[in-house]
């Protein structure tokens, strides 16, 4: 009966022993609290990781009709998406308007996973009714999709085949074979606006990528550039005309907006410009990727409505840093 009481007595000092150690712990512990508004946390700079996650999730755009002021200047952009190429194969892909429309603009992003596809034509069909796009990986295999856009014109009481007439394109000279060839479009007929632009590079084999397509004043200016390995290659501008006063219409105005990201940064950037609510409806998009050193490269140029766009780009293997500007013509009847 003692052993018993005895064991009784040494398990309850037991069970007080733990109590206390416990009330002890919890004394100690900090309280974590949750974050509120009004607490701050660091920006983190954005990675290819979790920009491509962003634009991989939004195929912006796609079916979206838009309006100039006066209702009678009409655009959708049409788009389509495109299974990855092996490497170190070119994705050339082309996206056709509907047929009530005439293609003016378009472009793409190369959806690359982890180390970079970048684009390398981005040019209207010679009949107006798609956009042809190219994209490629560069040294490293990256198997990406291709996300391919086209920008269709529609006038009110004009047909397709009749607004065609009233379209040119005005060729530029391609460029000599070259590491980083340059070439520029001009409207040399003055009755004709410039509307749109684009781009394809030429002779490339290990790779000329793209580095600008974008207007300026009545030319398109195009340029690329080989990347780590010599490959010299041709490039060559196309402008887009369409007539200044269209029969049966009246007359059309188009003009030029643009703008920049100035900061200093390594690696993915992106610009997305909204465009001024005065009117006009967008009709080509174009971009130009400054660098520093080695190189940045365009992988994206693309329309995200009719007052939008979005163009980005990035270094490849070797750092460099440099302004991205981002451009945009549109349209209007006067």
């Amino acid at each position: 009966m003692k052993k018993l009481i005895f064991l009784k007595a040494r398990l309850l000092l037991f069970v007080v022993a733990c109590g206390l150690f416990l009330q002890a712990c919890n004394k100690d512990r900090k309280e974590v609290k949750p974050l509120t508004s009004n607490s701050t946390s660091k920006k983190l700079t954005p990675s290819a990781s979790n920009v491509l996650e962003r634009s991989r999730s939004i195929i912006s755009g796609c079916g979206g009709i838009f309006h100039d002021a006066s209702g009678q200047v009409t655009i959708q952009i049409f788009c389509n998406d495109f299974g990855p190429a092996s490497h170190p194969n070119s994705n050339e892909r082309a996206v056709n308007v509907g047929p009530d429309y005439v293609c003016v603009g378009g472009g793409g992003l190369a959806d690359y996973k982890v180390h970079g596809a970048y684009l390398t034509e981005s040019r209207p069909t010679g009949d107006f009714r798609g956009w042809v796009v190219t994209s490629k990986d560069h040294i490293r295999e990256d198997r990406h999709k291709l996300h391919a856009y086209a920008i269709g014109l529609k006038l009110r009481g004009v047909t397709a085949d009749q607004l065609r007439q009233h379209l040119k394109i005005f060729p530029g000279q391609e460029s000599y074979l070259e590491a980083a060839p340059r070439s520029e479009a001009i409207i040399t007929d003055n009755s004709y606006a410039l509307i749109g632009g684009g781009v394809q590079i030429r002779d490339d084999h290990k790779g000329s990528l793209l580095v600008a397509s974008y207007p300026e004043g009545s030319s398109w200016v195009v340029k690329s550039k080989d990347h780590v390995i010599s490959d010299p290659a041709r490039i060559k501008a196309y402008a887009i005309g369409i007539k200044r006063y269209i029969p049966g219409f009246g007359s059309l105005e188009t003009d030029i907006e643009s703008a920049e990201d100035q900061s200093v940064k390594y690696s993915p950037k992106e610009v997305t410009f909204t465009l001024p609510s005065d009117g006009y409806v967008l009709s080509s998009v174009g971009a130009y990727a400054e660098y520093n050193g080695k190189g940045r490269l365009l992988y994206m140029m693309r329309p995200l409505s009719g007052t939008q766009v979005e163009v980005g780009s990035k270094d490849h293997i070797r750092p460099d840093n440099g302004r991205l500007h981002a451009y945009a013509v549109r349209i209007k009847k006067r």
